[in-house]
């Protein structure tokens, strides 16, 4: 059993796309990986089954992953800031500082449907 593990690098390459578009793939699960830490890992059957799964609609395989690349990269010249998927949530957060006066006192609040979260007690918002 000597299956070739890929760097999402080789990856991209392979596909002809960006690094970024396979980390995002990586990420929402659309594209199976190993993550050790902060390096991700992808079985070469696991990028086959997902150029297989990529088949559904008028294009197939390879072809149907460069067309959603080409609609994603659209969207990024849109203005559209993906960034966030390559955020790495990884390991524990720093303790936030809540500065001299320490923790605020939790205040309810209420939802009002089509305007929002509101602060109870505050202007007129009570129950």
């Amino acid at each position: 059993m000597d299956q070739r593990i890929l760097t999402p690098e080789e990856v991209a390459s392979r596909l002809r796309v960006t690094r970024r578009a396979v980390y995002a793939w990586l990420l929402s699960g659309r594209l199976r990986g190993l993550k050790a830490g902060r390096l991700w890992r992808v079985r070469e059957e696991a990028l086959e089954a997902f150029l297989a799964d990529r088949g559904a609609g008028p294009r197939e395989g390879l072809e149907r992953v460069q067309w959603e690349y080409a609609k994603s990269t659209a969207a990024v010249e849109r203005g559209e800031n993906h960034s966030w998927l390559e955020t790495d949530l990884g390991g524990e957060l720093p303790p936030y500082e809540w500065g001299a006066e320490g923790i605020p006192e939790a205040r309810p609040v209420r939802y009002i449907q089509g305007k929002g979260l509101f602060v109870l007690g505050e202007k007129g918002h009570d129950q």
